[in-house]
């Protein structure tokens, strides 16, 4: 199970340091997410919610609406925190075609209704 970990360099550049949550978030009782090499990670997909909801409903969404068996994304941005929601090992839900290669990033929030941060895009 592989964590991001931010270098000193990011982190001294405003970066927050990413929090861990992915034992928080609620999980398929039988569905479970394919395991993939990270050497073969070579896309990042940004997504927004389109959803001012917390993290939560979208985490249950995920799992209770779609049936998939957890949230869709590797990390979400909100505001001023970074959240890793799987590992980076976990071949998740998130791009259909880019799953395997990717990394799936959302911006909690509707973008439609509101700018990006300058913080969020930094670190998207």
């Amino acid at each position: 199970m592989t964590l991001l970990i931010l270098t000193q360099d990011l982190l001294n550049s405003g970066i927050p340091q990413v929090q861990n949550i992915i034992d928080q978030l609620p999980d398929h009782p039988t569905k479970k997410y394919l395991q993939r090499d990270v050497t073969k990670i070579d896309t990042l997909v940004v997504h927004h919610m389109a959803s001012e909801a917390p993290l939560i409903n979208q985490a249950k969404y995920h799992v209770n609406g779609r049936g998939w068996p957890r949230i869709g994304y590797h990390f979400v941005l909100h505001k001023d925190a970074i959240f890793q929601t799987n590992y980076l090992d976990t071949e998740s839900y998130h791009t259909s075609g880019q799953n395997r290669t990717g990394v799936g990033v959302a911006i909690l929030g509707d973008l439609t209704k509101r700018s990006i941060t300058k913080r969020e895009r930094k670190v998207s």
